[in-house]
């Protein structure tokens, strides 16, 4: 499954914006789609309670605190992660289990250099309380990914402050990894869940060679991809016996060069094919071999920091790469004039698209004219993933886009951070 965040100016992701993150939503395709915000000013909190941000999400809202209220780089510190209801307040302390556990916490360094993906644990109250150590000083994303019981699943951001010598870089400095006959490869150890290589001295840890080669090479934003990683030994020969990791035979995060998005993706574990390529995936048992696939979507262009994450002889081994995502032609608008028979759909954004929801008949084409009532933030831009167009709005302008569906279904309209959506019915 691939999940996206996206912050808007900080936001949740790349699509990603507005006011604050975005529910994931499941395809069949194992993919996942989470949008945030920016986080707010980080306010003044009585002792503990010290130096975290909020994001708003869609039915909840989440929160950072420590103890020590000033985190030391290089020291332990408890970290208390507060999810409440966003109208009253309210603690949450329902969740659904994803992938073995009721939330997951990503952790980066500003510069992504360091990583960790941790599991805290649940304490009562909306409260998950997890004991780590953040090696450097500066400033380190934090997001928590969860899914209240019965609603949809949803990812909070939050920066951590961290005092000290030898503070991280504000901003990465990504170079994209050159490819060799296909693939990209990287030298990773193997650690217990949980702790990364500053635990340890790397004579201490089983080497691995990671390999990843993404299908389509050329990796467009607004089209599937397919990211294929091999597993190896430390001669490089495929490894045949990795373990599943959190019940899946591996994890992979994405994170954008600013931390505008996030996407958290699960391999792919049935019979699949993407639209446009003819690869359809065999059955991924539980325990497999060394070949893991992802299905995903990078929401816009630019440097992307990737780690897959896997299980081998109960060690995790954690590999990163970056790529570089080029401009996808979803991105620019295609004119077109009205034919006589559209079918015509007008669509009002003031605080969301009203309707929601209309219904066109397939095989027909169908003009659909959005107009901007009032400003909506990211909702300000309007895409049509089907038709390749978008268009971003001032108050009082409008914008038509003529497609025509072949199949039955829903055909799927969002603002750029998929914050807003609605829905056309496809009879």
């Amino acid at each position: 499954m691939n999940k996206i965040l996206f912050l808007p100016a900080l936001g949740g992701v790349l699509w990603i914006g507005g006011c604050a993150s975005n529910a994931p939503t499941e395809s069949a395709a194992n993919k996942e789609t989470v949008i945030i915000k920016s986080p707010t000013k980080p306010a003044a909190h009585a002792d503990d309670a010290a130096h975290g941000s909020e994001v708003h999400t869609h039915s909840t809202r989440f929160s950072i605190t420590s103890a020590p209220a000033i985190l030391q780089a290089g020291k332990s510190a408890t970290l208390t992660l507060q999810i409440v209801d966003n109208a009253d307040g309210t603690p949450i302390n329902d969740y659904e289990i994803v992938h073995d556990k009721k939330l997951h916490f990503i952790l980066a360094s500003s510069d992504l250099n360091w990583f960790n993906h941790l599991h805290p644990e649940f304490i009562g109250n909306g409260k998950f309380r997890v004991t780590t150590i953040l090696p450097r000083a500066g400033k380190f994303r934090a997001y928590a990914d969860y899914k209240p019981k019965g609603e949809e699943g949803e990812v909070g951001y939050s920066e951590v402050d961290v005092k000290g010598a030898n503070a991280v870089a504000a901003t990465p400095k990504l170079v994209a990894d050159k490819m060799q006959d296909g693939w990209m490869t990287t030298q990773s150890p193997g650690l217990p869940e949980g702790k990364t290589q500053a635990d340890y001295t790397r004579a201490e840890l089983p080497e691995y060679q990671v390999a990843l080669m993404p299908m389509p090479a050329k990796i467009q934003a607004g089209e599937d991809v397919m990211l294929h990683f091999q597993v190896r030994d430390e001669s490089g020969k495929p490894l045949e016996n990795l373990q599943p990791y959190l019940g899946a035979n591996g994890h992979c995060v994405i994170l954008s060069a600013d931390p505008k998005i996030y996407l958290h993706s699960h391999p792919t574990d049935g019979e699949h094919k993407m639209e446009g390529m003819d690869m359809p995936m065999e059955s991924t048992p539980a325990s497999s071999g060394a070949d893991v696939m992802f299905h995903t979507n990078f929401p816009r262009a630019g440097l992307y920091k990737i780690w897959g994450q896997f299980k081998h002889n109960d060690k995790i081994i954690t590999a990163p790469f970056v790529v570089n995502v080029a401009a996808g032609s979803a991105s620019t608008p295609v004119a077109q004039t009205i034919p006589a028979n559209a079918q015509k759909i007008s669509i009002d954004l003031p605080d969301g698209y009203n309707p929601k929801q209309a219904t066109v008949k397939a095989g027909k084409p169908v003009a659909i004219t959005f107009r901007l009532v009032s400003d909506a933030g990211c909702g300000n831009n309007i895409t049509l993933p089907a038709a390749k167009w978008s268009k971003t709005l001032k108050v009082g302008e409008s914008a038509t886009v003529v497609y025509t569906p072949t199949k039955t279904g829903e055909l799927k309209f969002a603002c750029d951070m998929d914050m807003y959506r609605g829905t056309l019915k496809v009879e």
